[in-house]
């Protein structure tokens, strides 16, 4: 495909991807189901990050962004899968080979989005209903004015910026104020723990967060033989597989369950226990990053989430930690 194609859809169900040569993790998939006026029914329409899943579609990853169009409410007429590089602090220009793949069960599409620059907001595609039928719009726009822009412009309320509190010149008579509409927190805190690190220890606070925050949690590795320089980044990446399991516990019930990679033991995000592993690792190297393995965690209740590594016998003997830096990492 290129640009401004469109092709109609056959299959029921996609993962958008969004992949490049480097740097790695530069870009944050999104996706916004909108109505026929071209704006969401509620900020819940706007899947990413803090909130990965919405009817009809789920945050796979970073990088990956299912789409089952059987489930989409009749309402939603169109869903824009955007791409942003601003958790990053850089622009799309220096995002090197970037590009956009559909993939269904018959069908796959791809194309390379071109002339990007100074922005850091990705139009890249558009799944959208067209008689009783779905069609793919290769959109490939930049959007320059920001995420936060883009989301206010099709109905999404987003935390403003907070800014240095005034000192008042005078004592003003106390006012009622009403209190405010929910809105969209675009932040993306990222902590990373290694067997090194200080105390081994981290905290998030979420008590500015609502029931709708979402933390993904998850192993990082190199592989084994990975190569790094002076300054501890890696120049080539090893080999080697590991599984993550997740253990967890009901405090009420005493009920537990553990969630991998394989398909009927994922966990489902929207009920008990409301925590969803994304699935396999595709490799150290593989799109030119770690290997990984996480899930995405809806913190609406007290419990403990227990992550448990295992290395495959096939992968000969050796400790874990000889895997390439193997790391925790929490956003």
């Amino acid at each position: 495909m290129s640009k401004g194609s469109k092709t109609d859809l056959v299959d029921g169900r996609y993962m958008v991807r969004l992949d490049l040569d480097s740097p790695a993790g530069a870009v944050d998939i999104a996706a916004v189901l909108l109505t026929a006026d071209g704006r969401v029914r509620s900020d819940a329409d706007f899947v990413f990050f803090n909130n990965p899943a919405a009817s009809g579609v789920q945050l796979e990853s970073d990088a990956v962004v299912a789409v089952d169009l059987s489930a989409l409410p009749a309402e939603i007429h169109r869903v824009v899968i955007t791409g942003s590089t601003e958790a990053q602090g850089i622009r799309f220009g220096a995002v090197a080979g970037l590009r956009v793949s559909a993939v269904g069960a018959s069908q796959s599409v791809s194309f390379v989005p071109p002339g990007l620059d100074s922005e850091t907001v990705l139009q890249a595609v558009a799944l959208y209903r067209r008689g009783s039928g779905w069609r793919l719009d290769a959109i490939g726009q930049g959007y320059s004015a920001g995420l936060a822009a883009f989301a206010t412009d099709h109905g999404i309320v987003v935390d403003p910026e907070e800014e240095p509190a005034e000192v008042p010149t005078q004592v003003a008579a106390p006012q009622s104020v009403a209190p405010s509409a929910p809105s969209v927190d675009l932040r993306k805190v990222d902590v990373v723990l290694t067997k090194d690190s200080p105390d081994r220890r981290a905290t998030i606070d979420l008590r500015k967060g609502d029931p709708g925050y979402v933390l993904t949690v998850g192993l990082e590795w190199d592989g084994r033989g990975a190569k790094y320089d002076a300054n501890g980044r890696v120049t080539e990446f090893g080999t080697g597989d590991l599984d993550v399991y997740f253990f967890c516990r009901n405090e009420i019930t005493g009920d537990y369950v553990v969630l991998s990679g394989e398909k009927g033991h994922q966990g489902d995000i929207t009920k008990w226990p409301f925590i969803h592993h994304q699935g396999d690792t595709r490799g150290p190297g593989a799109n030119n990053l770690p290997a990984t393995e996480q899930v995405t965690v809806r913190p609406t209740e007290n419990g403990d989430l227990l992550l448990n590594v295992y290395q495959s016998v096939d992968n000969g003997a050796g400790a874990i930690d000889k895997f390439g830096n193997p790391r925790v990492r929490v956003r």
